[in-house]
């Protein structure tokens, strides 16, 4: 689905017609490097897994838009909020809560959920959990503007990059980040309900003309990520195909 984010203008502000087109182009920009395909790693299936055969959530689940059962997916900005306010300290059973921001650095400057670590890049993303490994014993929020685009996307590589990961090392299906959920409604309905967890508490529209120059730097840096992961593929798969080729020949 694409990203449905309008056009914001103050109350007192109205953009021009300049203004709204080059908001609207970089929305859509995002849409699609957010549907582009290096971002499908995190399928339904491996969110299904993770939840069925490793662990429950520790924090409640809000139920599927589509009237399904919970299944660990999404949290209400309520729940959060206990979370943040120390009423779910049992539930969370040691474990520590870290609230990924995934918006843009300016959206996330101008407010942010109260404690949030601001992760935009895929690469950033990849490197925190896998590389400098943050402890295991943590129960993974990601939000964006909506939760609808940019952070199931995040999520969704994170997700499948561990199980990935757990494949190659033969742990399948444990996992080091079982423990992942999002935030329904995203930052826009955790900010209207408590502004008061939320440090500080502005809030920046994606498509601020404002921020045009902003928005259209970041789009750039994660289309350059997906033209080098898409460049990689290719490599990859060239590399398979050579070594297949030099077997047959091998054979022969």
């Amino acid at each position: 689905a694409s990203c449905q984010i309008s056009c914001y203008s103050s109350a007192s502000t109205k953009p021009d017609a300049a203004a709204t087109s080059s908001a609207n182009q970089l929305t859509a920009a995002v849409s699609a490097s957010c549907g582009s395909a290096s971002w499908q790693v995190g399928a339904e299936e491996d969110w299904r897994l993770a939840n069925e055969q490793l662990c429950q959530p520790l924090l409640p689940a809000v139920s599927a838009a589509d009237g399904r059962p919970a299944d660990g997916r999404e949290i209400s900005p309520e729940t959060l909020a206990s979370a943040l306010t120390g009423k779910l300290d049992s539930a969370l059973d040691g474990h520590s809560l870290v609230i990924v921001d995934c918006r843009f650095p300016y959206e996330w400057s101008a407010g942010r959920v109260k404690g949030a670590i601001n992760i935009y890049m895929p690469d950033q993303l990849l490197e925190m959990m896998f590389e400098q490994r943050m402890r295991s014993q943590v129960v993974l929020v990601f939000y964006c503007e909506f939760s609808s685009e940019r952070a199931p996307r995040l999520a969704g590589l994170l997700r499948g990059s561990d199980r990935q990961r757990s494949l190659l090392q033969g742990l399948y299906p444990s996992l080091l980040y079982p423990q992942l959920c999002l935030l329904r409604g995203g930052y826009r309905a955790f900010n209207s309900d408590w502004p008061d967890l939320c440090q500080p508490s502005g809030y920046v529209k994606m498509s601020e003309p404002a921020y045009a120059a902003e928005c259209a730097s970041c789009v750039s840096q994660l289309n350059a990520w997906e033209r080098m992961k898409h460049q990689q593929r290719r490599r990859n798969f060239r590399r398979q195909r050579l070594v297949r080729n030099l077997s047959d020949c091998s054979m022969d």
